[in-house]
Parts: C-alpha cells; structure tokens; sequence
C-alpha cells in the first residue's frame, strides 16, 4: 500500500517504483540523501520475545547498487538506550551469476534478533557510497524460529522491465 504507519525520521522519503503487476514502495533517505542515517520505530505488541525482520532492496550482480549498511536495534530504558543488536547487511541479490542481466533489483530479508514486547528503533547507517540510498520494503515482527527467507519473495526489476 506504500503507506507508513509508524514513526520515522523527517526527511525520509517513501519511494514508489512501478512494476507490470503492482506498486513497490521503500523507505529510504532519498536520491539527494543517499548516504544520509535514518531511523524508524518499531513494537514488539505480544508479551513474548519475537524476532524482527527487515526487508529491503538489494541488486546483482555484484557489486550491488546498494551501500552495505550497518543496521542497529535499539530498545529505550530509563537510562537511555540499549543496543540490542548490530547487523552489517551487503544488498546483492542471490540469483547467482547471470551475465545476460545488466542490474536486477530484488528484496533481501535479514533476521536483526530477538527483541523484548514494547517499543524499538532501527537505525541504519550506509558503510560505503554508492550514490543510491540504503532502501527499506518491509519490517516484520515474528515468531521466534521464522526463517527470513522467502517472507516477500522476490521483486521485479526495476530499471530494465524484464518482467
């Protein structure tokens, strides 16, 4: 639906890409901020622990389009915040090596951790400039024991039309 229902930092922009079957959406700090931070809240509603997955783009072949990123989650105590979990993600898609595809955009998912019921952060912090922003599709908050793969399948490529 491309909408963002949770809070995030000003000056991020939603992104919408167009495909033959449906609109892409991605939360990114945009083309003029692409090697900018950004942050964006999340919860846990359940009273157990739960994992937290997050989705974003990644490209092939390698290197990727993307920057490698370092993603963190934070929880907020009484005396601050405490860092759950640190993540280094490289956005290069895992089709394999195909040399007859110029650049193929896909969506990549990584479980970030564990996280306690209540309220959290992800920041994420691009490693590397590669003139496109680090671009996120998707948070989820999960069973513990889910499998990160295959929760939104792959997506069209965005610059050559192939699909």
């Amino acid at each position: 639906s491309g909408q963002i229902p949770i809070p995030y930092k000003d000056g991020l922009v939603r992104e919408r890409f167009h495909s033959a079957s449906q609109d892409l959406y991605a939360l990114s700090t945009g083309r003029q901020n692409p090697n900018d931070f950004g942050w964006l809240a999340v919860a846990n509603p359940y009273n157990t622990d739960r994992s937290l997955f997050l989705s974003f783009m990644a490209s092939e072949p390698a290197p990727s389009i993307y920057p490698q990123t370092a993603i963190r989650v934070y929880t907020k105590t009484m005396d601050g915040e405490n860092l759950l979990t640190k993540v280094i993600v490289n956005p290069i898609s895992s089709y394999g090596d195909n040399e007859m595809i110029d650049v193929v955009n896909s969506i990549k998912t990584v479980n970030l951790g564990i996280i306690p019921p209540g309220p959290a952060v992800i920041r994420w912090d691009p490693l590397e400039r590669t003139g496109k922003p680090f671009r996120i599709t998707a948070v989820n908050v999960v069973m513990s024991g889910t499998k990160a793969t295959g929760v939104l399948g792959p997506a069209v490529d965005m610059r050559k039309g192939l699909y």
